[in-house]
């Protein structure tokens, strides 16, 4: 996986800041993008290099349910 498999909206981002991480804060932030990331790079395996994804605020709560 590289940076043209993924991009991450600024509006993705700021809805993941503000939903999913409290108190551990940036150690959390941290760990929900590793989550994102992961499950990105195991679609990549299986799709192929061409494969390519734009996080929005909808893709990141697909992710992030499964």
């Amino acid at each position: 996986m590289n940076d043209k498999n993924v991009k991450l909206t600024d509006e993705a981002i700021t809805a993941l800041i503000r939903n999913y991480t409290r108190e551990a804060g940036v150690r959390n932030l941290e760990r929900e993008i590793g989550n994102v990331c992961r499950k990105i790079a195991r679609k990549v395996v299986k799709e192929g290099e061409g494969y390519n994804v734009t996080v929005t605020l909808r893709t990141w709560t697909t992710f992030l349910r499964h």
